[in-house]
């Protein structure tokens, strides 16, 4: 079973590409989709100690 935010970046990234093809879509547009899919794939796919690991670090760096 496949984590919702790797099936949301499956779907910006198709997005994205579709949209390409079909309109002229600005550059700029075309990185923020990639990026944003692209990253909530690999966050999809890692373990649950890892996104913890990731969790933690944040809140130290926004405590600051």
């Amino acid at each position: 079973m496949i984590r919702k935010e790797f099936g949301i970046g499956l779907m910006l990234c198709g997005a994205a590409f579709t949209l390409q093809r079909l309109i002229d879509m600005p550059e700029i547009l075309m990185g923020i989709m990639l990026g944003t899919g692209l990253w909530m794939e690999l966050y999809g796919i890692m373990s649950e100690e890892t996104r913890q690991k990731i969790k933690q670090t944040k809140r130290k760096l926004l405590k600051r």
